[in-house]
């Protein structure tokens, strides 16, 4: 699944090396970061995204097993689109401007209704991520509207 897009360099405009807009071939990891990188880690080898997340989970009391499972979902997610948490959010937020990049946003929502068609609670999951980093997402409109 390609999320990303853009000529010559990332989705965020610019120019990486050894990478596409996706996250590609990163040097020193894979391309997804995959969902068994989840268990029982504190978070922060996983980048700042899931430890803010993390940390906002917890401070609602959340289990911290149930976490785990989280954000294995979101793990998963970032290895589906090729990416990782970090670079979805940064994808999607222009951190000058202080706004959020409607389109990559829109396809980032469309990448979460394929990654889990069937599962709301797995899209949910990943927009709870999204929401709780920043990226405004729009709830889509319930098929008995």
């Amino acid at each position: 699944m390609s999320v990303g897009g853009g000529q010559g360099g990332d989705a965020r405009g610019g120019a990486r090396q050894g990478g596409d807009a996706r996250g590609g071939a990163r040097q020193g990891g894979d391309a997804g970061g995959g969902a068994g990188q989840g268990g029982g880690e504190s978070g922060d080898s996983q980048g700042e995204t899931i430890r803010l997340w993390r940390s906002g989970l917890d401070a609602n009391g959340v289990p911290s097993d149930e976490i785990d499972e989280r954000v294995a979902v979101v793990l998963e997610f970032a290895a589906y689109v090729e990416s990782t948490p970090d670079e979805i959010v940064e994808t999607c937020i222009d951190n000058e401007a202080g706004k959020v990049r409607v389109k990559e946003r829109k396809r980032f929502e469309a990448a979460i209704n394929e990654f889990a068609p069937g599962s709301v609670e797995k899209a949910n999951v990943v927009r709870s991520f999204l929401i709780h980093n920043g990226v405004r997402l729009v709830a889509p409109r319930a098929s008995w509207l």
